[in-house]
């Protein structure tokens, strides 16, 4: 399968006319006999691979690969960052769905990088779901896993990962985390006395960039936190985070 994607031919039935190409033959060893078709392949990844016993191996593999790789590195901090994308579809596929925000019909998967963009994990999910939707069981494996690899471990996502469950789990394992926050009434009333000109207009001497901590609370967080706000020329954007190492 894996000669067969290499070769970008991603769908099974491409696989009826490749299982009697000469040269694929040759390449996986069949000599004379033919490779496997599109039903043959399809059974491999719905009966084999499609179930959680096979989705639990193809998950091990991937984090003995990234295992062997971060030690390899030998870094002391490592900086995770947390993704959903869209995955468009065609058919009735399982768990396909219309997304308004995305504009198709597609899956909306979650991804896990780190910050060089070795892929930590991944998850499909139907595409109609919430980008933050599954989002901290997602990566509480990652983050029980490599916390105490690291002196200094960060998160980042952003602003669909906006929420006080995600903030109170990072706190807890003092993992520094920085997510955006979508900006507010409030919160632009108190970034306001800092800035020296309305925002769209920069300087005549170019845009400056202006980084100012404050703190802010909610109405779903259980206490006050630390937020970032980086004001520009271009806009202000908000990021809750602690510095906890």
């Amino acid at each position: 399968m894996r000669k067969r994607w290499a070769a970008s031919y991603e769908d099974c039935n491409d696989a009826d006319f490749l299982r009697i190409d000469p040269a694929l033959r040759l390449a996986i060893g069949k000599d004379h006999k033919v490779g496997a078709g599109q039903s043959m392949l399809s059974r491999l990844e719905n009966d084999v691979l499609g179930n959680a016993v096979g989705l639990e191996a193809l998950d091990g593999a991937l984090i003995r690969a990234t295992d062997a790789l971060l030690k390899r590195k030998n870094k002391k901090r490592l900086i995770i960052d947390l993704d959903s994308t869209e995955d468009p579809a065609h058919g009735e596929r399982e768990g396909v769905a219309y997304t308004g925000h995305f504009g198709k019909n597609c899956f909306h998967p979650l991804f896990c990088f780190t910050s060089d963009g070795d892929c930590l994990g991944a998850k499909l999910r139907p595409g109609n779901v919430h980008s933050a939707d599954g989002a901290l069981d997602f990566i509480t494996r990652f983050m029980e896993r490599y916390r105490p690899w690291f002196k200094l471990f960060w998160l980042r996502g952003d602003a669909a990962f906006a929420n006080a469950e995600i903030y109170e789990y990072c706190e807890e394992k003092r993992i520094t985390y920085l997510i955006r926050l979508p900006a507010n009434r409030i919160l632009m009333g108190l970034i306001e006395p800092h800035l020296n000109r309305p925002v769209g207009r920069p300087p005549k001497s170019g845009v400056q960039v202006k980084m100012v901590a404050l703190h802010y609370q909610a109405k779903s967080w259980s206490k006050s936190r630390r937020v970032v706000a980086r004001s520009s020329g271009t806009g202000v954007s908000f990021s809750p985070g602690s510095v906890l190492w």
